[in-house]
């Protein structure tokens, strides 16, 4: 079973890594962020995946 923490993860390097963990079969991503209004794109690629994205506020 694989798991990543990703931080800064609704914008930038942030959303492109869980966009390529998510391709790469990863189990389960945790996904920080700060700003929820900024947050949408991450919760809808979550509805998206097979994977548990996890998201965490700051």
């Amino acid at each position: 079973m694989k798991s990543v923490l990703i931080t800064g993860a609704n914008r930038g390097i942030g959303y492109g890594l869980v966009k390529q963990f998510l391709k790469s079969k990863t189990d389960h991503v945790f996904a920080s962020y700060r700003e929820m209004d900024r947050s949408k794109e991450l919760f809808d690629l979550a509805k998206e995946h097979s994977a548990t994205i996890v998201p965490l506020q700051l």
